[in-house]
This record gives C-alpha cells, sequence and structure tokens, in this order.
C-alpha cells in the first residue's frame, strides 16, 4: 500500500520463546503507531527496537503497561506517546480498570480504553 510502512520485531511472548511475539510500528498518512503485542515488557529490548528515537501518535500497550514502574517510565521518559490506547483487558477486570486510569491519568497527554458501549475514539488528522 502506497503510503504505509510496516517495521516488525520479534520478540518473546511474555516471558516465554513460544509462540513468537511481534511488535509493530506503523506509519499511516504521517501517524506513527506502535502495537507492542504479548512482549515481555522489556524496556531494553524496546530501545533495540528503535522506540524512542522519534514520535509516536498512538502506542497501543497491555492494560497494566501505564501501571508497571519500568514500563510506565518508558511510557513517560522515552516513548512519550500522544495517545494511549490500553488493550489485553481480561473482561473481569473491566469494571475496576477505569478507576486505575483515572489515578494515572495526569502523568499521560491521552490514556483510554474502550469498553463495550463506549463511544468510539476519533483522532484530528495525521501529522506531516
Amino acid at each position: 500500500m502506497q503510503g504505509v510502512t510496516v517495521t516488525t520485531f520479534r520478540t518473546r511472548h511474555g516471558s516465554s520463546e513460544t509462540p513468537p511475539n511481534v511488535m509493530y510500528l506503523v506509519g499511516v498518512n504521517g501517524w506513527r503507531l506502535f502495537h507492542e503485542g504479548d512482549s515481555p515488557a522489556d524496556v531494553e529490548e524496546y530501545k533495540r527496537f528503535g522506540l524512542g528515537n522519534g514520535r509516536i501518535d498512538l502506542a497501543l500497550v497491555h492494560q497494566w503497561f501505564p501501571f508497571e514502574p519500568a514500563c510506565a517510565a518508558f511510557l513517560q521518559q522515552v516513548l512519550r506517546p500522544d495517545h494511549i490506547a490500553l488493550t489485553h483487558l481480561p473482561i473481569d477486570r473491566e469494571v475496576e480498570t477505569p478507576a486505575k486510569i483515572d489515578a494515572v491519568r495526569t502523568s499521560y497527554k491521552d490514556v483510554f480504553l474502550l469498553l463495550p458501549g463506549m463511544a468510539s475514539k476519533k483522532f484530528p488528522g495525521g501529522q506531516a
């Protein structure tokens, strides 16, 4: 597809080598999106992937990412995404997670989680 770049990086799947996991950095219409998949939250591995060397508009990360100290520091000090979408939320945690997000919201530009019945999230046009 014209105007779309995809960079992939193989990593472990959590603490295991199998199944393999792939992180993605996608460029679309001036936007840069990072999806960490099921990575093991190894901050040094994210840096080897080249994260922190350019703007990230949207980071899709596990729902626990902003609460785990090393990952939170990485998000706040290195990645600094404009928007953070929390993913992989177990259904049994849907009730408690919004309050947790509210507790850390001031540490991020925009952190959100879409739950069933919520309105969709729209972003302004891409940047040049």
